[in-house]
């Protein structure tokens, strides 16, 4: 990331192939004055019980916490992040925390140092591939 330049770095995560590019300029628009950001759009009812689906809780615009288990008033998190390279560079350097070891999940890092993560709400999006199922279903679709 150092040698890449600019002032922002994204990161849409694999897991993610059907993304709309809208959705990263929300993204990118949430960052604003801070150090690091990504997007939520509305559960489904098919993914609140799903543990393949990550949950964010979300209060004025910032993520306060990640989880897989449904938790009312949660939304859907949607595997992309952007960041200052400022941060992308602090953050590499943090420490992993209990919750993000036993959660698997990297952004857990960033709120249990103090960081806040800014959320862009955005419209329903597709889902993310987290199964082998729904990998086949990709591939079926899009061939």
């Amino acid at each position: 990331a150092n040698e890449l330049g600019g002032d922002i770095i994204v990161n849409v995560q694999g897991d993610e192939p059907e993304l709309n590019s809208t959705v990263i300029d929300s993204a990118i628009g949430a960052l604003a004055s801070f150090q690091m950001s990504t997007v939520v759009c509305p559960l489904q009812k098919d993914e609140m019980e799903d543990s393949n689906v990550v949950k964010a809780i979300v209060e004025d615009n910032f993520a306060i916490d990640f989880c897989r288990e449904f938790v009312s008033g949660s939304f859907r998190h949607i595997g992309l992040y952007v960041y200052k390279p400022s941060f992308l560079q602090t953050y590499i350097h943090l420490e992993p925390t209990p919750n993000e070891i036993s959660r698997r999940l990297e952004q857990m890092r960033a709120i249990d140092h103090g960081y806040q993560i800014a959320i862009a709400e955005v419209n329903p999006q597709p889902g993310g591939i987290d199964t082998v199922e729904q990998y086949e279903d990709f591939v079926n679709r899009v061939l």
